[in-house]
């Protein structure tokens, strides 16, 4: 009772609504209803922005898709080595350090080069350190393992300075399914292909070799003698390009066999440990999985090639402090990587029929215009200076759709690598190797 007395005085000495000024009250209501309106055109106008941006972005990345698509379109119809870039996450030593990389576009990627200078360098792919390994396959590789069913010859060259995480593309980390390899992909995909064609054979083969102090040797069978590399018409198994005697062939009958086998073999690669990478690939390692197709109605048969390429690294032997025979691997590596960039270089002219300028080449064309002489010298491939490059020669010929991954680190202590990579890469780009051709047979 003495709550509600309370209530009741405090009622009466509040006053009515009749005690409040009607023109304040009027002028409140108008100037709040007035900002209410003004805040709420400026939410419209600001979703509007949000959805006009959103739909610039979307047309932006459509256009930027079709160009991308017409590029490759292009880039296949001339045969050009299509080259990526991928970026490494940075290791723990790394993260405190500068970053030195870095990629604007799904295609360009800059690096720091001193003094507030950049370079920017355009390929056909770049990926970040957060990029999957699902990324890489989905968007550029698939493509090539389904073209070996069609009768093509594919090649991916995994590239770049040691410890750049060329290894991890290829054959990934034990571990969830993230990290699984473009060789367990490929193969995936090669056996979901071949379970799903109604009515036509399909054989499926693999052989694995690597190219260790300018010598080969079969993964597949460590025991057997050191293989040898031929090339001449003579063979009886030469169907162009270069043939490797005694190297075996295995048949592949199902996924899980095939790689319990490859497991095996690369468990027998070589490495060594280094100051730059811990697990030093200290040999070329080549997969090469075979697909042959009969079609029971034509009586013709397509027969596909894949080579997968994890090459060893390129190596600064002051920095990696490499010594006795590690250092003379890391010399021959050196060696052959050197070798394989000239072939690179110089594929073109042979295909092209042109010549560079600068090089002896120009030089004695020169000379021959100055003396009326019409004819082109000759020009010389060193396929031969190196096994690796002698084994690549139905890969780096013309006959092959090729694609190089460059690997990168995004550190400022390994910007003269990155540099050096980036700059190769860009070069192979610009290679026509001109249009691959199927491989059929009768």
């Amino acid at each position: 009772l003495t709550y509600r007395t309370h209530i009741l005085n405090h009622l009466r000495h509040a006053g009515s609504p009749k005690d409040i000024p009607s023109s304040k009250t009027t002028t409140t209501c108008s100037t709040r209803t007035s900002q209410a309106s003004l805040y709420s055109h400026q939410i419209i106008d600001t979703n509007q922005l949000y959805t006009e941006n959103a739909s610039l972005k979307h047309k932006l990345a459509v256009l930027a898709s079709e160009n991308r698509s017409l590029r490759e379109t292009i880039s296949l119809l001339k045969g050009n080595i299509r080259v990526l870039v991928r970026i490494r996450p940075p290791t723990a030593a790394e993260v405190a350090k500068r970053v030195a990389v870095h990629w604007t576009t799904d295609d360009t990627v800059v690096c720091d080069v001193g003094d507030g200078r950049r370079r920017a360098v355009r390929l056909d792919g770049v990926f970040g350190p957060t990029s999957s390994q699902s990324d890489v396959y989905e968007g550029h590789i698939r493509e090539l393992v389904h073209a070996v069913l069609d009768g093509y010859n594919s090649s991916v060259f995994a590239y770049g300075p040691t410890g750049s995480g060329k290894t991890y593309t290829v054959f990934g980390s034990p571990g969830s399914d993230v990290h699984t390899g473009l060789h367990e992909r490929i193969l995936r995909d090669l056996f979901c292909m071949k379970d799903s064609i109604k009515g036509q054979d399909m054989l499926l083969s693999m052989s694995m070799v690597e190219v260790y102090n300018e010598s080969i040797h079969d993964l597949l069978a460590p025991g057997k003698p050191v293989v040898k590399v031929l090339s001449g018409h003579h063979h009886r198994e030469w169907k162009g390009g270069v043939v490797l005697e005694g190297l075996s062939k295995l048949p592949l009958a199902t996924l899980e066999e095939s790689l319990k086998i490859l497991d095996a073999a690369l468990a027998t690669r070589r490495t060594s440990t280094t100051n730059l990478n811990i697990h030093s690939s200290r040999s070329h390692c080549i997969v090469t999985v075979r697909a042959s197709q009969q079609c029971p109605y034509t009586a013709v048969a397509r027969h596909g090639k894949f080579n997968l390429i994890d090459l060893a690294g390129s190596e600064n032997v002051g920095r990696s402090g490499a010594k006795g025979n590690t250092l003379k691997e890391a010399q021959l590596i050196n060696k052959s990587l050197s070798t394989l960039v000239s072939v690179i270089r110089l594929v073109p002219l042979l295909l092209e029929g042109r010549m560079m300028q600068g090089d002896v080449f120009n030089a004695l064309l020169a000379e021959q215009r100055d003396k009326g002489v019409n004819h082109r010298p000759p020009v010389h491939i060193p396929y031969r200076n190196s096994k690796l490059t002698l084994m690549l020669k139905d890969s780096l010929g013309g006959n092959a759709r090729a694609l190089m991954i460059a690997h990168v680190s995004p550190s400022v202590t390994n910007v003269a690598q990155t540099l050096s990579t980036l700059k190769f890469a860009s070069r192979t780009r610009r290679v026509e190797l001109g249009p691959a051709s199927r491989n059929m047979s009768s």
